[in-house]
Formats: C-alpha cells, structure tokens, sequence
C-alpha cells in the first residue's frame, strides 16, 4: 500500500516538477534573455494583493510610471502573468491599451484591476486580446492573467501608454528579483515551454591556427539539462550558413584564408529546442618562418662568407623549398642541408619529405665573392 500511495504521489507531483524545470524567454525586438518565474507562498490573487476600497494594488513589485510585468508560480504549481501599472506613491495618473494574443485557452483574468463593473474605462477582453485602463495619481491598475499551462507564448504590444515611462520584466527571487529593462514600443514575446534548452559551448585546437591548417572544433560540454543533444550545426566563418551538421561533438575545418572569423555552434535537443553559442578565433597567415644570419656585413673580392638560413614550420608542409638570388659569378659550397637536395643550377634547396610543425630545419652554405 505504501508503495501505491508513492506512486500515486509521484503521479499528482510530476507536472509541477517538469513545469518547475521548464525554461522561461522574454524577448523583445533584439533582446532575448532566459528568465525565471517569481516563486510565491500566495496565492496569485492574494500576491497581487487588490484593494477595492483604494483601487490599487499594495504588491512591493509596483514601481511609479513603470509598467512591471513577470511570471508568478504559485504554491500549487500553476504560472501567472503578472502586470502592474504604476504605484501608490506615484502623482501622475496615466493610460494604457495592450494587445496580447497566445493566451491559452485555460487562461482568465484572474484579478482585475480595476474591475470592468467598478471602472468602465478599464476593459479584459480575453477573446481578442484587447486590455485598457485608466487611472489616476496614487493609484496603480493591471491584472493577473492565468494558469498559463506548461507550454505558452504570450505576445504582448503596447498600443497606446501615458503617464508610463518605462517597461520591466522581473526575473529571478522574489524578494530581490532582476529587474530587466524593454521599451515601451516593440512587441513582447514570453515564452514558456517544459523543455528545457541546451546549452551550448566548444572549444578550438589549436588556440591560434594557421592558414590551410585543420582546426579542430570541440562541443563535448554542450549538454541538454532534461534530455540529450541531437544534433550539432556548425557554421565556420559566422556568415549565418551551417557549414556542417553533425551528430558527434567533434569535428575539424581547414581555413583557407586569414583574418578573425566568429564561428557559431547551434545544439539541438531531442524535444527540437535549440541554443547557440559564438566564439572568436584569429587564423594567421603566417605559416613558415625562415630566418637569414650572414657571417660578415661587408666583403671584398676572394672573400667567403657563410650564410646560415633557419626555416621553422608552424603546421605540416609539404613542397617546401628555398630559393636563393645570388649575383653572376659568386660561388655557392653547401655545408649543411638540412635534409634538402641542392639544385646547383639555380641556387635552390628542395625539401622532399614533409617539414613538420613545429620543427626547424638547418641551411648553411659558404659564398665566395670573385
């Protein structure tokens, strides 16, 4: 019996857990941030905290000329929207017409404020999506709209605002929330879902490519907190193609042209959500490196000097070979190599074998001046 009873709990227990583990979108224009409901041990209504006889609200969260909106879970699990106009302390009145479409169908007013049947100029026309109020100084007005369900997208546009300067989502601890800043124009999109996003990040080696070198890329600390990465899209240089997409973590590219590219990974999980991330990686040109010391700065006739050339590879290469420019007539003796053939006829020294990176290779030739 006991373990009935577990299950049965377990049962009547599991929505709210997946809702409480759900993810949570404000976003507005080009502003996009991950937000988190208010968690309360009241009841919404009695959170908003209505009082008739003043027609206003005494909620903490009100701020004066500000129109305050946020999530709002409730001790039994159930999500609200929140939205306050103004605040007792404020001395202007003001004015407001929304529009909010994507309200789910188990969603009412559940606070009013003020009610219809109170202030004929205050309307909650939840069919439509068409809210209005009016108000005067040291009052507030706005509504609570809810249950939302575990999956929802509220788009909310200002129509028409006075005596309203500025528009903040909170997010966060109730007690001491985040205060996110919208203007009081552009649409605003909340979005709820009980899947979670994943999360995306990589890593490139090595930290500093060269051109026409393979540069591996690693996502293996991307993860999905409620289920698992399905797929991985690469998009290489940041110009908002996916190059590539792939069902492992890691993969290679070769660039074949320098300069600072912003690669962009995108994740996306098993429930189709999907995240990106974008990081910055300079490609040098610079892939060989050969470095000339001569023995004397300045020669007479019958004299010799030595000239010893350093060549140092930054990746693996193949074909590489030196090539020297001498006046007619000045004597060339290889002393050293360096694993090279010497070409006598035009003064160049030809590496066979592949030079690889991060290795040295050694010429050094005596010069007879005639």
């Amino acid at each position: 019996m006991r373990r009935k009873i577990s299950l049965l709990l377990l049962a009547i227990l599991a929505p709210n857990l997946l809702w409480a583990q759900g993810y949570f979108e404000v976003t507005q224009g080009g502003l996009t941030r991950s937000v988190q409901p208010l968690v309360g041990t009241q009841d919404a209504a009695a959170f908003y905290a209505y009082q008739g006889f003043e027609f206003s609200s005494t909620n903490p969260l009100a701020a004066d000329e500000t129109m305050v909106l946020f999530l709002y879970r409730d001790p039994a699990g159930e999500l609200y929207l929140f939205l306050i106009y103004d605040a007792t302390t404020s001395t202007t009145g003001g004015s407001a017409e929304l529009s909010i479409q994507g309200i789910p169908a188990v969603a009412e007013v559940l606070v009013q404020d003020d009610p219809a049947n109170v202030d004929r100029n205050d309307t909650y026309d939840v069919a439509a999506g068409r809210f209005t109020w009016v108000w005067g100084p040291g009052r507030t007005d706005g509504m609570v709209l809810g249950p939302l369900g575990p999956e929802f997208q509220l788009d909310i546009t200002p129509v028409a605002l006075t005596g309203i300067t500025s528009v903040a989502f909170l997010s966060g601890d109730i007690a001491a929330p985040e205060r996110i800043e919208l203007n009081t124009v552009d649409t605003i999109t909340v979005v709820g879902s009980p899947n979670q996003r994943p999360v995306a990040s990589f890593i490139v080696s090595p930290a500093e490519p060269r051109i026409r070198q393979e540069v591996k890329f690693d996502a293996s600390d991307s993860y999905d907190p409620d289920g698992r990465i399905v797929e991985y899209r690469w998009d290489f240089d940041g110009d908002g193609v996916v190059d590539l997409s792939t069902t492992e973590p890691e993969v290679g590219y070769v660039y074949e042209e320098s300069g600072t590219y912003n690669p962009v990974l995108t994740v996306v999980d098993d429930a189709g959500a999907a995240a990106s991330y974008t990081g910055t990686i300079y490609v040098s040109p610079v892939t060989l490196v050969a470095t000339r010391s001569i023995s004397a700065l300045t020669v007479l006739p019958g004299y010799t000097f030595r000239v010893t050339v350093r060549i140092h590879a930054d990746q693996d290469m193949v074909g590489v070979g030196l090539d020297e420019d001498l006046p007619v007539g000045w004597e060339v003796t290889p002393v050293e190599n360096g694993g090279a053939i010497f070409k006598r006829a035009t003064t160049q020294w030809v590496f066979m074998d592949m030079l690889r990176a991060g290795t040295e290779r050694v010429i050094t030739y005596d010069v007879k001046v005639p």
